[in-house]
């Protein structure tokens, strides 16, 4: 199920890819709601394939070079989304849907999904972060009562 939500992403971007390379070819390149929808559609499908995968391991989804590839294709995408609007970069999306196509590609493409069938356990998931401020707040490890 997860899988396919990134196929449609996949196909969402590369929409976005043809229509760009047609009007550039064609030389009549100008910036239309087409590439902004394809790429937010393809983003919505992307960051609805992260958190099924998230709530499915029960952490953030970066345990294997599969799921850093479309991470960082969903982070490509978010700073098209948040910049390219705001500044009037209509090219911007040129660049940023063949990228997303290739790390999506690949990490479709490549046998690199392998999954790690250990859940951690609710308890241990924010333990270290939290292990981390305590010593950092404890008045033992505070530099006033080490003179």
């Amino acid at each position: 199920m997860d899988r396919d939500l990134l196929i449609i992403s996949t196909i969402c971007f590369l929409a976005a890819v043809v229509r760009t390379a047609v009007a550039v070819r064609a030389g009549v390149f100008r910036p239309g709601r087409f590439n902004f929808l394809a790429i937010g559609l393809g983003f919505l499908f992307q960051a609805a394939f992260l958190s099924i995968r998230g709530h499915a391991l029960g952490r953030c989804p970066l345990t294997n070079l599969f799921e850093v590839f479309i991470f960082l294709a969903w982070s490509v995408a978010l700073i098209y989304m948040l910049v390219g609007p705001a500044y009037r970069l209509s090219l911007m999306g040129a660049f940023t849907a063949p990228l997303v196509v290739l790390l999506q590609g690949l990490a479709l493409i490549a046998p690199i999904d392998v999954r790690h069938p250990v859940k951690v356990p609710p308890i241990l998931r924010w333990n270290s972060m939290h292990r981390f401020r305590w010593w950092r707040m404890a008045p033992s490890h505070s530099p006033a009562s080490r003179a």
